[in-house]
């Protein structure tokens, strides 16, 4: 796997309890940004501080994800530029003995095997004992009833020990399908856990959105570094993607398959 110089560490990920890292992407992988704003609840719903990022550099085209301009908040007068970057927070969770790791980012346009591979090097330092990653796709289930969660493992082993089913997708993929399997190939744990949207929902991160099955509860308003902006994308939620999708999600419906590795 291509090596990295684009994690930039604000800490040392020492003395973490056997952690696990959550990760999700908006853009393909995230329907109704369900992945997303999931991620960016667990991030945070416990005390949580900066421990890394990776640089957008290498891996972004500034012209499809943009960064924005905004007034600093020291500052009426003086402007920033925010880069759509990947940031990594750590939470000690008091009630189970593992401590959190959220990861949010846009999918990137390149580089995805060095994208990974920057991702593993945090991992790696951070001893990290298993590599969930969070999507959301569309399909034809009711909006009055509990989101339905479909998982998977790249590794048979880890499927039987966490009690999922292997999946037998097969088609295109994003930076999930790719994660889970250069995980696997370099021996670390690795998951996938799938919410299965509505068709029409609305943006689960939008303003008096709420995602489907959660009881009517709000989610809080983002704050903190794990606060993640979304930015605009060319190419997503336009009526022919959607179309796509849909009709992606009724073909693996029909195939009875499971959702993406």
């Amino acid at each position: 796997m291509p090596s990295t110089d684009s994690l930039v560490m604000f800490e040392e990920p020492d003395r973490l309890r056997q952690p696990i890292l959550i990760m999700a992407f908006s853009g393909w992988n995230d329907a109704a940004e369900s992945a997303t704003t999931a991620a960016r609840f667990l991030g945070q719903a416990w005390p949580s501080r900066p421990l890394a990022s990776i640089d957008p550099e290498d891996f972004y085209h500034f012209g499809l994800s943009r960064p924005y301009v905004r007034y600093k908040p020291e500052s009426p007068s003086e402007r920033e530029i925010v880069w759509p970057s990947t940031d990594f927070s750590v939470s000690r969770v008091p009630s189970v003995d593992r401590d959190l790791i959220v990861g949010v980012a846009i999918e990137p346009h390149l580089k995805w095997r060095t994208y990974c591979g920057a991702v593993l090097a945090l991992a790696r330092r951070a001893r990290v004992s298993l590599v969930l990653t969070l999507g959301a796709l569309l399909a034809e289930v009711p909006h009055t009833r509990p989101v339905k969660l479909a998982g998977s493992a790249p590794d048979p082993e880890l499927a039987a020990v966490l009690g999922l089913r292997p999946s037998r997708y097969e088609g295109p993929t994003g930076i999930i399908g790719v994660l889970g399997t250069l995980c696997r190939e370099a021996g670390m744990p690795a998951a996938s856990l799938w919410a299965n949207v509505p068709q029409g929902s609305p943006r689960v991160g939008a303003a008096g959105a709420r995602p489907p099955g959660h009881g009517g509860r709000p989610l809080g308003p983002r704050r903190g570094h794990a606060a993640v902006r979304r930015q605009p994308e060319r190419g997503c939620g336009t009526e022919r993607e959607d179309r796509r999708v849909r009709e992606d999600a009724r073909a693996e419906a029909a195939r009875g398959r499971g959702a993406e590795p």
